[in-house]
Protein backbone atom coordinates (compact mmCIF):
# COMPACT_ATOMS: atom_id res chain seq x y z
CA UNK A 1 0.00 0.00 0.00
CA UNK A 2 1.65 3.34 -1.02
CA UNK A 3 1.40 6.27 1.26
CA UNK A 4 -0.24 5.52 4.21
CA UNK A 5 0.63 8.07 6.72
CA UNK A 6 -2.80 7.37 8.16
CA UNK A 7 -2.46 4.11 10.83
CA UNK A 8 -5.22 1.26 9.88
CA UNK A 9 -6.40 1.38 13.32
CA UNK A 10 -7.05 5.43 12.98
CA UNK A 11 -9.51 4.81 10.10
CA UNK A 12 -10.78 1.62 11.87
CA UNK A 13 -11.11 3.83 15.15
CA UNK A 14 -12.99 6.70 13.05
CA UNK A 15 -15.25 4.16 11.62
CA UNK A 16 -16.14 2.80 14.82
CA UNK A 17 -16.24 6.40 16.68
CA UNK A 18 -19.33 7.14 13.76
CA UNK A 19 -20.90 3.84 14.22
CA UNK A 20 -21.25 4.66 17.81
CA UNK A 21 -22.43 7.93 17.48
CA UNK A 22 -25.12 7.00 15.00
CA UNK A 23 -26.00 3.36 15.12
CA UNK A 24 -25.52 2.42 19.09
CA UNK A 25 -27.85 2.80 21.93
CA UNK A 26 -27.00 1.29 25.37
CA UNK A 27 -29.88 -1.02 25.95
CA UNK A 28 -29.20 -2.82 22.56
CA UNK A 29 -25.88 -1.59 21.11
CA UNK A 30 -25.54 -1.55 17.32
CA UNK A 31 -28.82 -1.04 15.46
CA UNK A 32 -27.44 -2.27 12.27
CA UNK A 33 -24.77 -5.72 11.11
CA UNK A 34 -21.48 -4.61 11.49
CA UNK A 35 -20.44 -4.75 7.35
CA UNK A 36 -23.57 -2.67 6.87
CA UNK A 37 -22.53 -0.20 9.92
CA UNK A 38 -19.11 -0.18 8.03
CA UNK A 39 -19.91 0.60 4.92
CA UNK A 40 -22.70 3.21 6.40
CA UNK A 41 -19.88 5.12 8.59
CA UNK A 42 -17.66 4.85 5.11
CA UNK A 43 -19.15 8.10 4.00
CA UNK A 44 -18.26 10.34 6.72
CA UNK A 45 -14.54 9.06 6.22
CA UNK A 46 -12.42 12.48 6.30
CA UNK A 47 -10.83 13.63 2.54
CA UNK A 48 -7.64 11.89 3.83
CA UNK A 49 -9.25 8.87 4.68
CA UNK A 50 -10.77 9.36 0.92
CA UNK A 51 -7.59 9.62 -0.48
CA UNK A 52 -6.17 6.52 0.84
CA UNK A 53 -9.45 4.53 -0.05
CA UNK A 54 -8.76 5.84 -3.43
CA UNK A 55 -5.29 5.04 -3.76
CA UNK A 56 -4.97 1.81 -1.98
CA UNK A 57 -8.26 -0.20 -3.27
CA UNK A 58 -7.86 -3.21 -0.98
CA UNK A 59 -7.00 -1.33 2.07
CA UNK A 60 -10.37 -3.00 3.57
CA UNK A 61 -8.70 -5.94 3.60
CA UNK A 62 -6.33 -4.70 6.59
CA UNK A 63 -9.29 -2.44 8.04
CA UNK A 64 -12.39 -4.88 7.62
CA UNK A 65 -10.79 -7.24 10.72
CA UNK A 66 -10.13 -3.99 13.33
CA UNK A 67 -13.44 -2.73 12.91
CA UNK A 68 -15.40 -5.93 13.29
CA UNK A 69 -13.12 -6.88 16.17
CA UNK A 70 -14.18 -3.88 17.79
CA UNK A 71 -17.96 -4.07 16.78
CA UNK A 72 -18.03 -7.25 18.84
CA UNK A 73 -15.64 -6.42 21.67
CA UNK A 74 -18.66 -3.27 22.07
CA UNK A 75 -21.84 -6.05 21.59
CA UNK A 76 -20.87 -8.60 23.31
CA UNK A 77 -21.11 -7.33 26.82
CA UNK A 78 -24.49 -6.18 25.71
CA UNK A 79 -25.81 -9.46 24.99
CA UNK A 80 -24.58 -10.94 27.63
CA UNK A 81 -26.67 -8.85 30.13
CA UNK A 82 -29.49 -9.66 28.19
CA UNK A 83 -28.87 -13.38 27.72
CA UNK A 84 -27.39 -16.04 29.62
CA UNK A 85 -24.83 -18.51 29.68
CA UNK A 86 -23.85 -17.50 26.05
CA UNK A 87 -20.39 -18.90 25.69
CA UNK A 88 -21.14 -21.97 24.29
CA UNK A 89 -23.38 -20.88 21.73
CA UNK A 90 -21.32 -18.15 20.28
CA UNK A 91 -18.63 -20.18 19.97
CA UNK A 92 -21.09 -22.97 17.75
CA UNK A 93 -22.01 -19.49 15.74
CA UNK A 94 -18.65 -18.36 15.32
CA UNK A 95 -17.65 -21.49 14.60
CA UNK A 96 -20.10 -22.61 12.26
CA UNK A 97 -20.01 -19.00 10.17
CA UNK A 98 -16.47 -20.06 9.64
CA UNK A 99 -16.59 -23.18 8.30
CA UNK A 100 -19.88 -22.23 6.02
CA UNK A 101 -17.33 -19.33 4.60
CA UNK A 102 -14.80 -22.46 4.46
CA UNK A 103 -17.46 -24.35 2.35
CA UNK A 104 -18.28 -21.21 0.07
CA UNK A 105 -14.42 -21.39 -1.12
CA UNK A 106 -11.58 -18.76 -1.29
CA UNK A 107 -12.12 -15.10 -2.81
CA UNK A 108 -12.38 -11.80 -1.40
CA UNK A 109 -16.22 -12.50 -0.14
CA UNK A 110 -14.80 -15.21 1.83
CA UNK A 111 -12.51 -13.35 3.56
CA UNK A 112 -14.81 -10.71 3.88
CA UNK A 113 -17.52 -12.63 5.57
CA UNK A 114 -14.51 -14.59 7.75
CA UNK A 115 -13.09 -11.37 9.35
CA UNK A 116 -16.60 -10.10 10.00
CA UNK A 117 -17.83 -13.41 11.24
CA UNK A 118 -17.19 -12.74 15.19
CA UNK A 119 -18.95 -9.71 14.90
CA UNK A 120 -21.46 -10.86 12.55
CA UNK A 121 -22.15 -14.16 15.56
CA UNK A 122 -22.51 -10.78 17.99
CA UNK A 123 -25.15 -9.51 15.91
CA UNK A 124 -27.26 -12.71 15.65
CA UNK A 125 -27.25 -13.06 19.09
CA UNK A 126 -28.16 -9.58 19.47
CA UNK A 127 -31.30 -10.40 17.83
CA UNK A 128 -32.39 -13.08 19.78
CA UNK A 129 -33.81 -10.94 22.18
CA UNK A 130 -34.53 -7.95 19.81
CA UNK A 131 -36.41 -9.27 16.94
CA UNK A 132 -38.86 -11.81 15.58
CA UNK A 133 -38.93 -13.76 12.26
CA UNK A 134 -41.07 -16.07 10.60
CA UNK A 135 -40.38 -19.83 11.11
CA UNK A 136 -38.50 -21.54 9.17
CA UNK A 137 -38.25 -25.48 9.24
CA UNK A 138 -34.48 -27.16 9.49
CA UNK A 139 -35.12 -28.59 5.94
CA UNK A 140 -35.65 -25.12 4.41
CA UNK A 141 -33.16 -23.07 5.98
CA UNK A 142 -30.36 -26.12 5.29
CA UNK A 143 -31.20 -26.18 1.19
CA UNK A 144 -31.44 -22.20 1.52
CA UNK A 145 -28.31 -22.53 3.14
CA UNK A 146 -26.94 -24.76 0.87
CA UNK A 147 -27.91 -22.89 -2.50
CA UNK A 148 -26.52 -19.41 -0.67
CA UNK A 149 -22.60 -20.55 -0.13
CA UNK A 150 -22.63 -23.22 -3.36
CA UNK A 151 -22.58 -21.20 -6.37
CA UNK A 152 -20.97 -22.14 -9.81
CA UNK A 153 -21.53 -25.93 -8.58
CA UNK A 154 -19.22 -25.99 -6.40
CA UNK A 155 -21.28 -28.94 -4.29
CA UNK A 156 -19.24 -31.53 -5.94
CA UNK A 157 -15.98 -31.00 -3.61
CA UNK A 158 -16.25 -33.80 -0.82
CA UNK A 159 -14.29 -31.07 1.65
CA UNK A 160 -16.55 -28.04 1.29
CA UNK A 161 -19.41 -30.54 1.66
CA UNK A 162 -17.90 -31.76 4.85
CA UNK A 163 -17.66 -27.82 5.96
CA UNK A 164 -21.12 -27.35 5.14
CA UNK A 165 -22.18 -30.30 6.86
CA UNK A 166 -19.83 -29.23 10.08
CA UNK A 167 -21.44 -25.47 9.81
CA UNK A 168 -25.11 -27.58 9.50
CA UNK A 169 -24.10 -29.44 12.41
CA UNK A 170 -23.26 -26.48 14.55
CA UNK A 171 -25.58 -24.29 13.88
CA UNK A 172 -28.25 -26.72 15.12
CA UNK A 173 -26.12 -27.08 18.09
CA UNK A 174 -26.13 -23.84 19.07
CA UNK A 175 -30.19 -23.88 18.37
CA UNK A 176 -30.51 -26.28 21.20
CA UNK A 177 -30.06 -23.44 23.10
CA UNK A 178 -32.77 -21.22 21.88
CA UNK A 179 -36.66 -20.84 22.02
CA UNK A 180 -38.31 -21.40 19.02
CA UNK A 181 -38.78 -18.10 18.37
CA UNK A 182 -35.40 -17.36 19.10
CA UNK A 183 -34.39 -20.49 15.72
CA UNK A 184 -36.70 -18.19 13.67
CA UNK A 185 -34.56 -15.23 13.87
CA UNK A 186 -31.21 -16.89 13.87
CA UNK A 187 -32.21 -18.40 10.67
CA UNK A 188 -33.05 -15.81 9.38
CA UNK A 189 -29.61 -13.73 10.47
CA UNK A 190 -27.63 -16.92 9.35
CA UNK A 191 -29.27 -16.78 5.92
CA UNK A 192 -28.66 -13.35 5.45
CA UNK A 193 -25.11 -13.01 6.24
CA UNK A 194 -24.91 -15.53 3.22
CA UNK A 195 -26.98 -13.74 0.57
Amino acid sequence: MKNLNVPLSEIASARINQALRRYWNDQDGFSLPPMKAEEAVSEYDTERIKKLDEENPTIWKSIDPIFADRYRHLQAPVNDKHLKNLRATRALITEGINDAVDARGGGSTSGMLRAFGGAETEWILRQLYSSSAPSISKTQFTSKLRSNIFYQDSTGDPEAQRSFERAIDKFRQAEATMSDAQQATFRREILAYFE
